[in-house]
């Protein structure tokens, strides 16, 4: 069929198809007048369906297989988007306005991220304006910071030397008082040293004086030892054993916990200990004398 001067073809009076003279493809009616039921559609909706659209290459079973074409089968159309006449077939008219409501959709999905990201660019802005402020601010005080941290290190090496050389003084002064230590015999002497479950007896040499020796400012006593010595125990607080003053020790554990007992010992046998006479006082002050004794915390 030959059409020099074009073709019209019309299934009604207000819808049909033309072939404009010379063109090659078919223009479809599209008038607003010769519409009706306009209804808005969800661009962004649309254009979900599309990508959710199934696509494939394809040959009709009428042409060769080497013939391909490619797009959706009619009745996934019709169901993802329910237009057009039959589900056996897709209106190109159908087919154009789903791809320019996909297209539309797109451009509002770029819309809001270019929105997003502007809304973040100025949020950046703000952020580096305040930067660049505390910056400026800071930047006059940091000489005077170094300043002060100079003069400090400075002061410190001055009150360093004023005690290197008040402990100089005090040595000289020292070395020329005159000490006396009468004629005594090297003694056995000491206590035992314990540790956990084990202890150590042993002697240490000293001075078996009668009496304190003493210069006027020092005085030494000689005897035997006889520290109290701390025994740990799991799960109880620190227990503590310092010299407190002549022949006396300081008996003291941290954290104060309540519920814990001072008891002794004279040995580290499990059946030998007793409750302290100061029980639960912390800190305690006791004689260091002969015989030595082990200290622990019990809680009953």
């Amino acid at each position: 069929m030959r059409a020099s001067g074009g073709y019209r073809l019309f299934s009604s009076t207000s819808a049909g198809v033309s072939l404009a003279a010379g063109s090659g493809s078919w223009t479809s009616m599209s008038d607003r007048n010769a519409k009706e039921n306009f209804e808005s559609i969800d661009a962004q909706a649309v254009l979900e369906k599309v990508a959710a659209l199934p696509l494939s290459t394809w040959n009709y079973k009428s042409q060769d297989s080497a013939i391909r074409h490619v797009g959706p089968m009619a009745q996934d159309f019709k169901t993802a988007f329910s237009v057009g006449e039959t589900e056996t077939g897709i209106s190109t008219i159908d087919a154009d306005g789903v791809a320019l409501a996909a297209i539309q959709g797109l451009n509002q999905k770029v819309e809001e991220q270019r929105a997003e990201l502007k809304a973040k660019d100025e949020e950046l802005k703000a952020l580096w304006k305040i930067v660049t402020e505390l910056k400026a601010a800071l930047l006059p005080t940091a000489g005077k910071w170094k300043e002060v941290v100079m003069q400090n290190s400075k002061l410190k090496f001055q009150c360093r030397i004023c005690l290197a050389i008040a402990c100089a003084v005090n040595f000289a002064a020292t070395a020329t008082a005159q000490y006396s230590i009468p004629w005594s015999t090297i003694d056995g002497g000491g206590g035992t040293s314990a540790g956990g479950v084990y202890s150590v007896s042993g002697t240490i040499g000293q001075p078996d004086a009668g009496g304190p020796m003493s210069n006027g400012q020092y005085a030494v006593t000689g005897g035997f030892w006889a520290l109290p010595t701390a025994v740990q125990i799991p799960g109880a607080p620190l227990l503590s054993i310092v010299a407190s003053g002549p022949g006396r020790v300081s008996i003291s554990w941290s954290p104060n916990t309540p519920g814990f007992v001072l008891q002794e010992s004279l040995n580290l046998s499990p059946t030998n200990w007793l409750n302290a006479v100061s029980g639960g006082i912390n800190p305690v002050n006791v004689p260091a004398v002969p015989p030595a004794k082990f200290y622990r915390l019990f809680k009953p």
